[in-house]
Formats: structure tokens, C-alpha cells, sequence
């Protein structure tokens, strides 16, 4: 099975506007008319919603994950990984100098240049 038509078919008033893509719901908000739009290009899948519902949240609304819309053992969704945890690291980065500087700490010179560089990448 075509990983697009793992999400397809979990989707309601889903349609096909052409070969390799669909139209539908958006199972992430309340949508009355299709906002969502799925297309399978190559051995992966894109998903966009036209309202701004986030892909994880498109996915999580139906039971699944990055790992589905991307071919098995494949480094293509490797970026995306990389990215969220590079996003999740810079943010744990900001989090830890904001809490020292509540609890009275001073920061040196090193750290608050990688806060500085964690707040520019985020």
C-alpha cells in the first residue's frame, strides 16, 4: 500500500482530484469543506492544510506519524527529524537560562551566547 493511501483512507470526504492527489476534511479542526490536501510525490507524502492546522496535528487526528508518510528505511525524513530535535535542543537551551536567571544566577559570557544563538536559530 502507497503510504498516501494509509492516511487517504482514514480520512472523510476525502476525493481524488488527479493521480497522485486528494482532497479532504481536515480531521485536525472542524472543517465543513475540504482544507486539506494530500499528494503523493514519489515515495513520500505531503499534506498541507489551507486553515494552518500543523502536519503532526493532521496526523496525530487520525492515528499516525512522520514515519508514515515517508518510505521505510529511507533518509528522507531524516531532515525533519534532525530539524525538531535541533528546534527541541535550542528551546531546552532558552528554557534552562530563563530559569537560572529567575532563580538569581547570572549567566557567563559562553552561555548567554548560546542562548543568544538558540533564540536567533528558534
Amino acid at each position: 500500500m502507497r503510504k498516501a493511501e494509509k492516511l487517504v483512507e482514514r480520512l472523510e470526504f476525502c476525493r481524488q482530484v488527479s493521480s497522485h492527489k486528494w482532497i479532504a476534511r481536515c480531521p485536525a479542526h472542524e472543517d465543513r469543506s475540504p482544507s486539506l490536501s494530500i499528494k503523493s510525490e514519489g515515495d513520500r507524502t505531503l499534506i498541507h492544510c489551507h486553515a494552518g492546522c500543523g502536519a503532526l496535528d493532521v496526523l496525530e487526528a487520525v492515528g499516525l506519524d512522520y514515519s508514515d508518510l515517508y518510505p521505510d528505511n529511507d533518509e528522507n525524513h531524516s531532515p525533519i527529524i534532525k530539524r525538531r530535535q535541533k528546534d527541541s535542543y535550542n528551546s531546552i537551551v532558552v528554557l534552562i537560562a530563563e530559569d537560572m536567571v529567575k532563580q538569581g544566577k547570572r549567566l557567563t559570557e559562553s552561555e548567554k551566547q548560546l542562548v543568544i544563538k538558540a533564540r536567533l536559530a528558534g
